[in-house]
C-alpha cells in the first residue's frame, strides 16, 4: 500500500477550511444585504444554506458582488478539497465509505 501524501492532504485540509470559512461568511452577508433591503423571503432563505444564499448572490451580484465573490470562491475550495481528498483516497486504494465506515463510534 502506497504512503499518504501528507503534504497535500495538509494543504487540501486548508483549502476546505478556508473555502468554509469563505462560504459562512458570504451566507451572511446575502442574508444581511437581503434583510437590509427588505426581502424577508431571501432573507429566511439564506438561513439554509448553500444554495439559497448562491442564488440569491448570483441573481442580485450586481448589487451584492462581496457575497458573491466570497460564495463563489469558498464552494470552489470547498470543490477543490473533494476533489483532491478523492484523488488520494483512490490512489492509496480505499473509497469514501471505507473510510466513513471505520471512523464510526462503537457503541
Amino acid at each position: 500500500m502506497p504512503e499518504p501524501n501528507l503534504i497535500l492532504i495538509t494543504l487540501s485540509a486548508v483549502a476546505g477550511a478556508c473555502g468554509l470559512a469563505l462560504a459562512f461568511v458570504g451566507t451572511l452577508m446575502a442574508m444581511l444585504m437581503a434583510l437590509g433591503k427588505k426581502q424577508w423571503l431571501w432573507g429566511i432563505a439564506c438561513f439554509f444554506p448553500p444554495l439559497p444564499s448562491l442564488v440569491y448572490s448570483f441573481i442580485y451580484r450586481r448589487e451584492n458582488n462581496y457575497a458573491w465573490q466570497l460564495l463563489a470562491s469558498g464552494y470552489a475550495l470547498i470543490i477543490v478539497f473533494v476533489l483532491l481528498m478523492s484523488w488520494e483516497l483512490s490512489r492509496l486504494g480505499l473509497s469514501f465509505a471505507e473510510v466513513m465506515a471505520s471512523t464510526r463510534p462503537v457503541h
